[in-house]
Parts: structure tokens; C-alpha cells; sequence
């Protein structure tokens, strides 16, 4: 028996007191390809459930021990059980029945005597929706989690950053002044450490710091630092710069280096200055910025897929939108019906 395409599988539990109806509904789902699990109360229909969840419910409104309705209220305060789609199975005069059957969370009903492809067509619709929720909702949980943990990581940064500050402001940073009058140079300990130069091999106050610390620098910025430490000589004005360092012994770090002219009585006098290693600070700031980076990227994908999904959430629930217009047209004929007996 064809319904037409999109026939998905399926394990339907049929619950229906009258043996002649539920052999009946039984052989068209089992020709049509779906597991079908026969009840024939709503006792047996429970337990059932509790043994294993169906993907959707075909049940009767009234059953002789526990009221289809009843069951379905029950599922539906059950978080395990709240997402199963059922659909009643009620006589064409039960309006009223059909009505609160929905409203307790009914996605569907069909009406005796059955109509096979009408059958067919409402089950397979409603396992497609189902299964398309299910997948959604995974979806938007499983986006919002990985964005959660995004943020996670953003404090953790955060954090990184804030104990790089303090370890900073207790790090050793080697200094030096330049004495104009005298054309001399004195560093300090820290100073020769960071060069990895030997203090006892250098007569203090030489010229021969200079040339010798420029020698570190890469070809392309002796230039630039040794005119800014120029101008700041002649002029007063101050610098404060990064550059990539080779030590004497030839290990690669980064250094930043700062100066400030000493000015007495509008004169300068001399230049002070400070170097400091600054190579894991640098290392641990391009992480940073490589992480916000890439989290940037995921937050703004992750966003545009979540909200992709909650659209196709919202087009999801516009389906169930005609069933509250049934209801209405169901309620209207009640009160047709009740004008046309007073």
C-alpha cells in the first residue's frame, strides 16, 4: 500500500481494545514497513512504554481500563516520555472527546471507520516532524554547550591575562643611562643578564655597550632604535618599543625596551632607560590573540547556525498551527450542534 514518497521507518505502538480494529491497523503498518507493537489496554500500553519508548502512539480515546486521554496526560508530564507524537483513533461522533484529546497533547487523530492511505499519510508525516524535532533540538543543545565552553575559554584568557599583568609588574627589568655630558653608558645587572653579556668583560661607562647591544637587534632596526634614542637625547622625546632580540649567545627572545629623558633646569642631562625580556608575554600574547580569534569565529558560526536552527524551529511549529484552527472549527460545530438541539 503506497502513501506516496518520504516513508520513513518506525516503532509504533497500537493501543486498541477491540481486537478486530487493532488486527486491522496491525496489518496495514506491518505491510507498510513499520515495527508495530499491539495493546490491547491501557495497562498493557504502559507497560509497554516503560519497557521501550515507540516513536509514536497510535491509541483509542476510550479504552476499558485507562482513558487514552488519561495516558497521554501521563506521558506528557513525563519527561522521557513527553516528545512521543500520539495520535487518537476516535469515532466520527466525538467531538467533545477529540477536542480534550488534543488539548492534553493529542498531535493528530483519524476516525473510524479507518481510511488506510489517510492512516499511512498522518503517520508518516508525524514521525517525519518527530524525528525532525528531535534533531533540532539536539542540534541547538549541542551549539548552545560548545558556545558555553567558548565562554569558558574566554575566562580562562581572561584570567591568563590578568596573572601575565601581575607577573609583569613583578618582573625583574634590567636598566640603563646614557650620560650626555660624559658620552657614557651604565647598565645594570639585569641589564647585561637579558644580553647574556659577562658585566667583568666590559670596562663601565664604555661606548662599547651601544655597539655591542646593537649588534642584537636585527639588521632592519638598528636603525629605528638607535634614532630614537637620539632624538630622545637631543630632544627629550620619550620611546617605548618591541623588537625581536638576539642575545649574544644567540638565543632568540623579545624584548621591550623604554627611554625618558632626564632634564634639569630645561637641560637634558642624560637618557634612562629600562630593557626587558618580554618573550613569554609575547608568545603567551599572540595565543591570546590567536585563541580570541578563533573563538570570535566559532561564537559568530556557532551563533548563525543556532539561529538558523531556532528558525527552522519556529517553521516547525508553524505546522502545528492548523491544529489549533481544527480545535477552533471543532468547537465552533459543538456550539452549532448544541444551537441546533435547543
Amino acid at each position: 500500500m503506497d502513501t506516496g514518497k518520504d516513508k520513513i521507518s518506525g516503532d509504533i505502538l497500537i493501543v486498541e481494545d477491540i481486537i478486530e480494529s487493532l488486527k486491522y491497523i496491525y496489518e496495514i503498518l506491518n505491510t507498510a514497513g513499520y515495527t508495530v507493537r499491539p495493546a490491547s489496554d491501557g495497562n498493557l500500553a504502559l507497560r509497554s512504554i516503560d519497557f521501550k519508548i515507540p516513536d509514536l502512539i497510535l491509541m483509542d480515546i476510550t479504552l476499558p481500563d485507562i482513558n487514552g486521554i488519561e495516558i497521554c496526560r501521563r506521558l506528557k508530564t513525563d519527561p522521557k516520555t513527553k516528545d512521543i507524537p500520539v495520535i487518537f483513533i476516535s469515532a466520527s461522533n466525538e467531538i467533545d472527546l477529540k477536542i480534550e484529546a488534543l488539548n492534553e497533547g493529542g498531535v493528530d487523530y483519524v476516525t473510524k471507520p479507518f481510511n488506510p492511505t489517510e492512516v499511512l499519510t498522518r503517520i508518516r508525516i508525524h514521525l517525519q516532524m518527530a524525528k525532525i524535532q528531535k534533531v533540532l533540538i539536539a542540534q541547538k543543545r549541542q551549539l548552545e554547550k560548545e558556545i558555553l565552553e567558548r565562554k569558558k575559554i574566554e575566562i580562562k584568557l581572561q584570567q591568563s591575562e590578568a596573572l601575565l599583568n601581575a607577573s609583569q609588574h613583578l618582573a625583574k627589568v634590567g636598566g640603563w643611562w646614557w650620560n650626555v655630558a660624559s658620552q657614557t653608558m651604565f647598565w645594570t645587572d639585569e641589564t647585561y643578564h637579558i644580553h647574556e653579556m659577562n658585566p667583568a668583560d666590559f670596562e663601565p661607562g664604555t661606548i662599547e655597550h651601544i655597539v655591542r647591544s646593537e649588534h642584537c637587534y636585527e639588521k632592519k632596526d638598528r636603525a629605528i632604535i638607535l634614532n630614537a634614542f637620539h632624538i630622545c637625547a637631543e630632544k627629550g622625546i620619550s620611546f617605548d618599543m618591541k623588537f625581536p632580540f638576539t642575545t649574544v649567545k644567540g638565543n632568540k627572545i623579545w624584548i621591550r625596551t623604554t627611554a625618558k629623558a632626564e632634564i634639569i633646569n630645561d637641560r637634558i642631562i642624560g637618557v634612562i632607560g629600562t630593557i626587558m625580556d618580554i618573550t613569554e608575554q609575547n608568545k603567551i600574547e599572540t595565543e591570546i590573540k590567536k585563541y580570541r580569534e578563533h573563538l570570535e569565529e566559532l561564537v559568530s558560526e556557532r551563533t548563525r547556525q543556532l539561529e538558523n536552527k531556532n528558525k527552522e524551529l519556529e517553521h516547525f511549529n508553524d505546522l502545528f498551527v492548523n491544529r489549533e484552527f481544527r480545535i477552533k472549527e471543532l468547537k465552533d460545530r459543538v456550539k452549532e450542534l448544541e444551537r441546533g438541539s435547543s
